[in-house]
């Protein structure tokens, strides 16, 4: 019952957080007019995404509640920020959640019919964003690392490749990006909101790789990790790629991030003092990255008030 009520309530407090944080994007791609469609897509893909993720961690439970709670919280309050770079956003946040429900799908061991859907899942993804390609290309390495599953993920990259491929042909636009002046600091603005969950995840990711704990950590992530890794690298150079989808893997490393840097600064047990030290300094350093999304999430509710009438 009490783990019950705290989904509830973070599922609730996820729509609250993501309500507002939906309407700078809606304002910055209608010319400063609030459409209610536009911002419903937008709130509506986030706050089910986060809401899908919440799910997904509590099954997976790679951290304490409050870790998971914070994964889904920022997920639904700063991705709905990192829209600027993003020419298409409906079909950007659509993208998103698409991917996002292929991933739910993975977990159980996955049938026949389970990575059809997956596949086809994908294939809308990729024609939505061309950045969604990070996911069947996760997949078909992990395959390759562990060495099972690589028939299916490889037919889910291939049937992610053609559907990219016909969109391109026929002229379908691939990239939700913009290609213009201007676009890598459209791009390194969104990656800026999205750096704390970069670099808990990174955290995560490598903690996870050293201590081998699979029984939290599904054989699909860190592949798609790995993968949107080097697509965030791209995105540095000025690739006009989707910083969303490219960072969205690490939100299910952030609640193993999470509990290390507690477990770092706090002092019962006593930790080492080196350790202490750099947990402090990380902590520091993860403050002033979450300074941006904070200041700027703080903004949409002052402008979803005056868009209001408030």
């Amino acid at each position: 019952m009490k783990t019950r009520g705290w989904m509830v309530a973070t599922i609730v407090l996820a729509g609250l957080v993501a309500a507002p944080a939906a309407v700078p994007g809606v304002l910055a791609h209608h010319r400063g007019d609030f459409t209610l469609g536009a911002w419903l897509i937008g709130f509506g893909c986030a706050w089910a995404t986060s809401n899908i993720l919440l799910v997904s961690l509590w099954r997976l439970k790679p951290g304490p509640s409050w870790a998971m709670g914070v994964a889904a919280l920022t997920l639904a309050g700063w991705a709905p920020l990192a829209v600027t770079s993003t020419a298409l956003p409906v079909r950007a946040d659509l993208a998103m959640l698409t991917v996002t429900v292929a991933v739910a799908l993975l977990h159980d061991r996955v049938s026949v019919s389970r990575w059809l859907v997956v596949g086809l899942l994908t294939i809308l993804a990729c024609v939505l964003d061309m950045t969604a390609l990070v996911l069947p290309l996760g997949l078909t390495w992990a395959a390759c690392m562990r060495r099972e599953r690589f028939v299916p993920a490889l037919a889910v990259l291939a049937a992610g490749i053609v559907a990219l491929g016909c969109a391109l042909v026929s002229g379908w636009p691939a990239m939700t990006s913009y290609r213009m002046i201007g676009v890598g600091y459209n791009l390194h603005r969104d990656l800026i909101v999205l750096l704390p969950i970069l670099l808990l995840g990174l955290g995560g990711y490598l903690r996870s790789g050293r201590s081998r704990n699979g029984g939290t950590i599904p054989w699909w992530l860190p592949g798609w990790a790995a993968v949107g890794l080097v697509a965030v690298l791209a995105i540095v150079s000025t690739a006009p790629l989707n910083p969303r989808l490219a960072v969205l893997a690490m939100w299910w490393y952030v609640p193993t991030g999470l509990a290390d840097l507690a477990r770092m600064v706090r002092r019962s047990p006593p930790q080492p003092p080196l350790l202490r030290a750099v947990g402090g300094l990380v902590l520091l350093v993860l403050i002033l990255l979450s300074w941006s999304p904070i200041h700027q999430w703080v903004d949409s509710v002052y402008l979803a008030m005056y868009s209001l009438g408030i």
